[in-house]
């Protein structure tokens, strides 16, 4: 290389770090950023699958359910998946991921600074953003998780159903309908 091919090449401040690879970091940063956003819009697109999932078998035990008093397990059985329920619609509905750059930091942003000032300090915040959304996504699917143990839980403990067809007008039955 040539002395003037070395100088043309943009350097930081104390020269320790090219400008290229600051904007190939902020690069990165803001893919795993985006990336953020297609995992949680799957987890919450997962969570809304199971919660009509569960609502069925809330329905459907409900339907089926005996005259009498349910049994222990029928009643264990339809509170986990009432709690699977409720897991799931807080993973769907719950909290959204922060934006990078917020509005608020581009209002305080000061338009006559430098472009590698204003780069770095772009980057330090979607760092931030990401560590943040790391940790609400975590969350989420810990909960979806749970449900998702809950959910299954529940049907083992839904008791199954195996009735005849009901019998026509003024005939006895040959046998109730038992768990």
């Amino acid at each position: 290389m040539n002395e003037r091919n070395t100088a043309a090449q943009p350097h930081g401040e104390h020269g320790n770090a090219p400008a290229g690879s600051l904007q190939t970091i902020l690069s990165y940063a803001r893919q795993n950023y985006a990336q953020q956003f297609v995992t949680l819009e799957a987890y919450r697109a997962r969570a809304g699958s199971l919660l009509a999932f569960a609502a069925v078998l809330v329905a459907v035990s409900a339907g089926s359910a005996q005259r009498g008093a349910p049994s222990l397990s029928q009643a264990g059985g339809t509170v986990l998946v009432l709690a699977s329920s409720v897991l799931f619609l807080i993973v769907s509905l719950g909290e959204g991921l922060r934006y990078a750059p917020s509005r608020r930091t581009l209002a305080r942003s000061d338009v006559t600074a430098p472009v590698r000032e204003t780069h770095e300090r772009l980057l330090r915040g979607t760092l931030d953003v990401l560590d943040f959304n790391r940790r609400i996504l975590g969350r989420l699917r810990a909960l979806l998780f749970v449900g998702l143990l809950c959910l299954v839980a529940g049907m083992r403990l839904r008791p199954r159903f195996h009735c005849q067809p009901p019998p026509p007008f003024n005939v006895t039955p040959r046998r109730p309908c038992h768990p």
